[in-house]
């Protein structure tokens, strides 16, 4: 019977280390926002996570051919474009920008912080709008939204003493709560905290969709740490606040995925 697993394990590695991790998934994902504004219904939301400096075909072309099959508005990029302690490259992360629309927002994840002067400066030369516990308003038409965004709640917890630290409050203070806010954070750890301030929709990776999980069982950990943590993909709520976490597109740890593809999303907001 071991002798029978052998053979298995090997085929099930194969597939983990070479094969899944390039398998790149769009997921389309209709997320209903009750009282939404009828100029923001059907507004899509290319969403985009922990890159990891990872490539997809010579100049990211097999995922920009993914990403060019279907039509956003605007592209969320929710941290972690870096992998430490690899060596700083912004080439990957320069190709795929090449061939995104505007606009374009990011906030830092747990891997950006040690290289985020050179990333501010590569970033922000190419007109990426950064959002460091701040927020933006983005016309829509005839009317607008507003797009907040927190340092890294993950980053938060294991550094306190660092100058990136998580402050929501300071993120939405002048927002109008009439009006449709996003809010973007690179791990999910904000939710309890958003769902206070009465959020719609938080997008958010860091998780990798649990990069490596156990048939029937799911992910016995996560970059969260928590051993079967809840909150590991798709889209969640609690209160009147929705989440929704990307699997993202590179790995790190492990240079493994194991019923966790990449994912590129396309999140369209829709009356409820």
């Amino acid at each position: 019977m071991f002798h029978a697993l052998i053979p298995l394990a090997l085929l099930a590695f194969i597939y983990a280390r070479w094969l899944e991790p390039r398998w790149l998934r769009v997921s389309k994902v209709d997320v209903p926002i009750p009282g939404l504004n009828p100029g923001l219904d059907g507004f899509t939301i290319l969403h985009l996570s922990d890159l990891h400096q990872a490539r997809f075909g010579p100049e990211q072309r097999r995922l920009l051919a993914a990403i060019d099959q279907y039509d956003y508005n605007l592209v969320a990029l929710t941290g972690d474009l870096l992998s430490c302690p690899v060596p700083y490259d912004f080439a990957p992360i320069a190709e795929l920008l090449a061939g995104l629309k505007s606009p374009v927002y990011f906030v830092y994840g747990n891997h950006d912080y040690p290289r985020a002067r050179f990333l501010t400066a590569d970033l922000t030369a190419l007109g990426v709008n950064i959002l460091n516990n701040s927020w933006q308003q983005q016309a829509v038409g005839e009317t607008d939204l507003q797009i907040a965004g927190v340092d890294d709640p993950n980053w938060t917890k294991h550094y306190p003493q660092s100058s990136f630290n998580t402050d929501l409050k300071k993120a939405l203070a002048g927002t109008d709560p009439a009006k449709f806010t996003l809010l973007l954070s690179h791990s999910p750890g904000i939710l309890p905290a958003a769902a206070a301030e009465g959020i719609p929709l938080i997008l958010c990776g860091h998780t990798h969709g649990g990069q490596i999980k156990i048939p029937l069982l799911g992910a016995p950990t996560t970059a969260s740490g928590k051993l079967f943590d809840p909150l590991v993909q798709g889209l969640y709520k609690e209160d009147n606040t929705l989440l929704y976490i990307n699997r993202g597109l590179g790995i790190s740890g492990l240079p493994l995925r194991f019923l966790s593809p990449p994912e590129a999303a396309f999140i369209r907001l829709v009356r409820a």
